[in-house]
C-alpha cells in the first residue's frame, strides 16, 4: 500500500509568501514483514467510517481474536527519505507499538 502525505495549506502559502520556496510532500510504503516473533495482526480494516451526522472522526475496533490472527509478522512503515522527529515522538511511538 503506498501512502502519500502532503504538506499542510498553512506551509503552501507560506511558500506562496516566501518567493523561492518549493511546495512538496513525500511518500511513503506501507508493507509487512517477517519476524522471528508472532503479531496480531486485523484480518479485516478496522476503521469505522462516521455516519452521516455524525463527528466526522472514524472509530476504530478492538483487535479481537474474532479480527485478529497471531502471525510472524509486522507492518513496516518506510520512508523514501529520512523524516526529522524528535526524541519525545519516537518514545511515544515506541510505547504505543512496544517496539524499541
Amino acid at each position: 500500500m503506498n501512502i502519500e502525505f502532503y504538506i499542510s495549506p498553512y506551509q503552501v502559502l507560506e511558500a506562496e509568501l516566501n518567493h523561492g520556496s518549493q511546495i512538496c510532500g513525500t511518500k511513503t510504503v506501507v508493507t509487512v514483514e517477517g519476524t522471528d516473533t508472532l503479531h496480531k495482526l486485523p484480518l479485516s480494516p478496522l476503521i469505522i467510517e462516521p455516519q452521516a451526522g455524525q463527528d466526522s472522526n472514524p472509530t476504530f475496533l478492538q483487535m479481537t481474536d474474532e479480527l485478529s490472527m497471531d502471525l510472524p509478522a509486522h507492518f513496516v512503515l518506510k520512508f523514501h527519505q529520512p523524516v526529522p522527529m524528535s526524541s519525545s515522538s519516537i518514545e511515544e511511538i515506541q510505547k504505543l507499538t512496544g517496539m524499541l
